[in-house]
């Protein structure tokens, strides 16, 4: 923040840098104290930048993020390219279990780095496959025919979905606001719950999370207060500390949950 008041991201990974202001003028500005030190390229207006997809729609005053180009890739990287696609990216009908002597085992290099290729596409832009790969990821060590099959679900989920994305748009709400859900005892192995949590500003998401309760919950509305315990520990450390990020006071109360 500079002395005015105005917020300026400058987002470095490597030799690329990202810029992100209220104005054209301040960027340019920027642009040219930086030049004055280093010898730089200017790329424009952002449009792609590690792997995600950037469309800026200053008619609809509209950003949208996605990773459609890494998908595809990723989806011929693994040959299932020609797949076909299915609606949802988990079998809820069916529950993955623990590795034992009698089941039939596979490549474990192969599935960790599917899944490995996976996670970055859950926490990146695609909230939708966070549960998904979060159960898939706890069979890394000894995985089997039957964890395999339920991963191939995913990709044939992606192969329909090729295009989704978050979008984020002036014209929605910018109030926090926030979604926390739990299963009850659905890891058949340790009989734990399952917490999830999804935060949205402008209309888009802006922070998701779902992992495995380290507690047995011995009720359905115990598994939804744990659950619920950890979307506000992230409503706390994570969404107040972005509005205060981008200039909003400490005591903003827009924040619903």
């Amino acid at each position: 923040m500079d002395a005015g008041g105005d917020v300026f991201f400058i987002g470095v990974y490597v030799d690329d840098i990202v810029l992100a202001g209220r104005s054209d003028e301040r960027i340019k500005d920027v642009k040219d104290a930086i030049a004055k030190k280093f010898e730089i390229k200017d790329m424009g207006q952002l449009h792609y930048f590690l792997g995600m997809t950037v469309i800026q729609n200053e008619t609809k005053n509209s950003v949208w993020i996605g990773q459609p180009t890494y998908t595809e890739k990723f989806l011929e990287k693994f040959g299932m390219q020609d797949c076909n696609p299915v609606g949802t990216p988990v079998d809820v009908s069916s529950k993955l279990l623990a590795a034992s002597s009698e089941d039939e085992g596979i490549d474990q290099q192969l599935y960790q780095s599917v899944v490995g290729s996976l996670m970055y596409l859950s926490v990146s832009t695609r909230p939708d496959i966070t549960y998904a790969v979060g159960n898939l990821a706890r069979y890394t060590s000894k995985p089997t025919k039957a964890h395999w099959t339920a991963l191939k679900r995913v990709l044939r989920y992606l192969k329909g979905a090729t295009h989704y994305g978050i979008l984020y748009s002036r014209n929605e709400s910018t109030i926090c606001v926030g979604y926390s859900d739990s299963d009850w005892t659905g890891d058949v192995n340790d009989r734990k719950s399952t917490s999830g949590y999804l935060f949205q500003v402008s209309g888009g998401a802006v922070t998701w999370k779902s992992n495995k309760q380290s507690c047995v919950a011995l009720s359905t509305a115990e598994a939804e207060y744990v659950a619920l315990s950890s979307a506000a520990h992230a409503r706390v450390s994570v969404a107040q500390k972005n509005y205060r990020r981008i200039g909003e006071s400490s005591n903003n109360p827009n924040y619903d949950l």
